[in-house]
Formats: structure tokens, sequence, C-alpha cells
């Protein structure tokens, strides 16, 4: 199993979004793609973080994740019907 290094911020700070420097930025290594859905209209997959329990995985968006680990996700994982956004008519 490769793993990658994808720069986010592993704190529950709400959030926030400030300009400047994050001082609780962690590079964290990504042991595993477990999962996908749609959340907001966006695609977001399921992260298992290495040296973290099964507690600490996340969901975080598709523009956080290097295609090539994507890629490798997608190959060994069948499209699911989720996957696609839906209209609803009113």
């Amino acid at each position: 199993m490769r793993v990658r290094l994808l720069g986010v911020s592993r704190s529950h700070g709400g959030g926030k979004k400030d300009e400047g420097p994050e001082p609780d930025r962690v590079e964290t290594m990504i042991f595993k793609v477990l999962d996908r859905q749609l959340i907001n209209g966006k695609l977001h997959y399921l992260i298992k973080w290495s040296g973290y329990g099964d507690e600490e995985n996340t969901w975080e968006p598709e523009t956080n994740l290097g295609s090539e680990l994507l890629g490798e996700y997608l190959r060994q994982t069948p499209p699911k019907e989720t996957d696609l956004p839906t209209t609803v008519f009113q």
C-alpha cells in the first residue's frame, strides 16, 4: 500500500479560514482511501490516516487529494450510482 503526503489541517477548529500562516497545519500521510460520497453536491473521499485510528478518519474534498492517489482508488473501485449529483424538481 502506498501512502501519500497531504497537507491538510488535522485540527477541529470549526473550519475558520484566515489569511496568513496556519500554526496548526500538519503534513499527514494518507494510508488509504476507504470510500466516497457526495457532500453538499461535491465529491468527498473517506481517508484513513497513517498512524491514526479509525475514529480519526475524515471526509476530504476531491481537491485535497492528488490525481495519482485518486486514480489508484478509482481503478480499484467501481463507480457508485450515488456518485452523481441528482436534481430535484419541485
